[in-house]
């Protein structure tokens, strides 16, 4: 047979044709082969308007009107248009690798799927996009490898499937079903928006089916703490000498539990020193935990400081270079066969990370860790193993040896005894009620490598001390409180999200990148209050309080339908209407009259911050200004000065504490106020410093662009402008040079087009040169 081999990307081509020979070539079977590749997903569906009867088209566009919602979703035609992809991505790009696969299938006998076949069934959509889109009709069937290694690629050429039914067909559904559901969801944010807009200025929000509960959980838990009231409580405990604590057992019934001091003092009164007695004395074991999921793992590597974009990429890189396993696995287990391919392999990534190999005497698979099924497996380091962590960072930066580290400790530590401890429990003689039970390790063994508690915010461990129960305690007063509410740290809500089984590890990295990167984030990480909202993310959340759109239930719902699709016992088409139900959810889905909830979206809006003013007349006009900037109060001399339009000087106070001379005078300006439950623009005199004067240096030039004075970075990669290149980019024209790069030991020419255009990077907002390589 002729076979068409079709791959998600370039890269992956690159790997296939050199395990099979070549681009083109037989495979041990004599079936002769093919090679062609996408680059991620080349279709995309049709924008709303365009994809329904054109006598609806105008109500699908009009995107600010609350009668448009819900969609009649019965109106979609579901057709497809080109997606740009490449480096940077073209509609151009796309339609050659269209054209060269369209091209490529004609003469062959069927095409065989080699996209990644991750349990989210994307890769198989991917896929079938392009099969529909080109009209194949012939057969097709799905290659299964669990890695991208020569040993499972050829592997997997002996055991295809037909991919148009079976469990293939049902993956493909399962991807299609949600893919449908989530382009519908597209017209929650701008209903969302206009609702918002009822109260508040604000830009388009962005709702989503784990952007939405991840927003209300970050909001309700700092609501939580926010509102937090501390009630203490007193009662009474033992105390032995080497300071293991008696108490009671508290039920809602117990009534030993006093709001007040005295009280407890009055029944102190009722209790003496008292012999402790053992109870009992046992050894446990407790084996290695189960190995990390990608979204474990991510927790891990941000908690060293990483961001999840930096995440994301370098661990996609570093399974491309076959160093650590597949990216989107959701398994916690391996199989023998997986095990048996590393062990090799486990005593030089032991010396790579700095473990001590006498600890890993563990070398058989503990029912635990194993799984039958011939999967990707739980993540795991790969079998190509470097030499050392810098030569990881080299290659993959200091992100890469967070993950390195983090993924062969987790593995590793499977390989280690148990960890063994003594566990004893005490009462007291006189009173039996009051207990204390100690936890006194015997044997660390796997936890010297790895220990799970590191995926949780708490700093205890299991490892109490290893002193034992005196012979006597003495009564205490004990001050408690009830818990403040947790953190919403990245651990908290990725514990959250695999309680209630929402999301996989791979679509909980790319929400928590979405969310919390970039100029269109929701919300930030801090080290001192966990994840905040911003403006928008408040906004967000307190629409969706009462919506099905933020309901862990509902969500969760959803995933079981799609997985009844996998298991082939729900029509896939059922799923995607579901959308609507969210949607025609109106009166949920608003601020309402909640004065309180209003209240705290305003106080996340920056708002203009009134102060003491001072009145008099600059530049012919009667203005009143503030009578401070920052943590300076202008004296009667300098408010004078700034109503004659003079330049002041003080020395000025930074937020560190140190000090600088600061320059300024009267400026208009605008500030953001809220008015009336609405976010609006105001217009004000006030102090501002003077503005830096621009000036060129050896990495600089300076020059009038757009009637702007501007200061550009004079060079591109290594090419240095030209005194007449930097002319015309100040006269806005396009100039163009050529390039020379290195790369594998061979030289690269290449041409640059570009001018000078506007970037901004962490809210300022500088000119630059635009290239275009060609």
């Amino acid at each position: 047979m002729k076979f068409m081999i079709l791959n998600e990307k370039g890269k992956q081509a690159e790997k296939f044709a050199n395990f099979l020979g070549g681009k083109s070539g037989f495979l041990k079977s004599g079936d002769s082969y093919d090679i062609v590749h996408a680059s991620g997903h080349l279709l995309k569906y049709k924008k709303p308007q365009d994809n329904v009867p054109e006598s609806y088209a105008k109500q699908f566009n009009d995107w600010e009107n609350l009668s448009s919602y819900p969609w009649d979703t019965s109106l979609f035609k579901w057709e497809y248009e080109i997606n740009p992809s490449g480096k940077p991505p073209t509609i151009e790009h796309s339609k050659k690798l269209l054209k060269t696969i369209k091209s490529t299938s004609i003469g062959q006998d069927a095409i065989i799927i080699a996209t990644d076949n991750d349990p989210s069934g994307e890769g198989d959509v991917l896929a079938w996009e392009i099969i529909n889109y080109i009209g194949w009709k012939g057969q097709v069937y799905r290659l299964h490898f669990k890695s991208e290694s020569k040993e499972d690629i050829l592997k997997a050429f002996t055991k295809m499937t037909n991919a148009r039914e079976g469990d293939d067909q049902a993956l493909y559904h399962a991807g299609l079903a949600r893919q449908r559901f989530d382009y519908i969801s597209q017209e929650l944010s701008p209903y969302a928006t206009i609702v918002a807009r009822e109260h508040y200025s604000t830009d388009a929000l962005r709702l989503g089916r784990l952007k939405s509960v991840i927003n209300m959980v970050v909001w309700y838990q700092n609501y939580l703490r926010k509102n937090y009231i501390k009630r203490p409580f007193f009662e009474v405990r033992f105390k032995d000498n080497s300071n293991h604590v008696f108490k009671r057992e508290y039920t809602e019934d117990s009534v030993f539990r006093f709001n007040d001091k005295s009280s407890a003092e009055a029944e102190k009164n009722n209790y003496h020193n008292s012999q402790i007695k053992i109870l009992s004395k046992e050894t446990k074991r407790q084996q290695p935990p189960a190995l990390l999921s990608l979204s474990d793992l991510n927790v891990l590597v941000s908690k060293d400081g990483f961001s999840d974009t930096a995440f994301d990429s370098t661990y996609e890189s570093m399974y491309q270079n076959e160093i650590v396993s597949y990216p989107r696995t959701e398994d916690t287990k391996i199989t023998q066969g997986d095990f048996d391919e590393l062990l090799p392999f486990v005593d030089k990534m032991a010396d790579v990370v700095g473990i001590d190999k006498s600890l890993l005497t563990h070398r058989t698979l503990r029912a635990k860790h194993k799984i039958a099924h011939d999967d990707h497996g739980a993540n795991r380091p790969g079998i190509k193993v470097p030499n050392s962590l810098a030569e990881i960072e080299k290659k993959f930066g200091k992100v890469g040896v967070s993950i390195y580290t983090h993924i062969v400790q987790s593995y590793l530590s499977i390989l280690c005894e148990d960890y063994v401890y003594e566990q004893e429990k005490a009462c007291l003689q006189d009173y039996p009620t009051f207990q204390s039970t100690i936890n006194k390790p015997i044997q660390l063994n796997y936890k010297k490598i790895f220990d799970e508690k590191a995926l949780n915010d708490s700093t205890k461990t299991d490892e109490n001390d290893q002193s034992n129960f005196s012979e006597e305690a003495a009564p205490y007063i004990y001050e408690g409180a009830n818990p403040k509410p947790a953190k919403p740290t990245k651990s908290f809500l990725n514990n959250f999200l695999k309680k209630h089984n929402l999301g996989t590890g791979a679509t909980r990295i790319a929400v928590f990148k979405t969310l919390g990167e970039g100029n269109k984030s929701t919300m930030r990480l801090t080290q001192k209050d966990g994840y905040v909202l911003n403006y928008n993310g408040t906004l967000s959340a307190l629409l969706t309080k009462k919506a099905y759109i933020a309901s862990v239930k509902v969500t969760y719902r959803l995933q079981e339908l799609i997985q009844q699709v996998r298991d082939q016992k729900l029509d896939w088409k059922q799923i995607p209407p579901l959308m609507n139900k969210i949607v025609a959810q109106k009166n949920s889905l608003a601020l309402n009259d909640d004065s309180e909830l209003q209240k705290l979206a305003a106080a996340a809006n920056p708002k203009y911050e009134k102060k003491e003013k001072a009145e008099g007349i600059w530049l012919g006009k009667k203005v009143k200004v503030s009578k401070s900037w920052r943590k300076h109060e202008f004296s009667d001399q300098e408010l004078a000065d700034l109503f004659a339009d003079k330049v002041i000087t003080f020395k000025a106070e930074k937020k560190d504490g140190t000090f600088y001379i600061a320059k300024g005078k009267l400026y208009n300006q605008t500030a953001s106020v809220i008015k009336n439950g609405r976010k609006t623009q105001i217009k004000f005199v006030g102090f501002a410093l003077l503005p830096q004067e621009i000036k060129a240096d050896e990495n600089h030039f300076v020059g009038i662009w757009k009637k702007k004075k501007v200061r550009v970075f004079n060079r591109c990669g290594s090419h240095i402008f030209t005194k007449q290149e930097q002319s015309d980019l100040l006269a806005d024209k396009k100039i163009t040079f050529d390039g020379i790069s290195k790369k594998n030991g061979k030289t690269y020419k290449y041409t640059v087009t570009g001018k000078l255009g506007y970037k901004t990077f962490k809210g300022n907002k500088f000119v630059e040169f635009k290239p275009k390589f060609n």
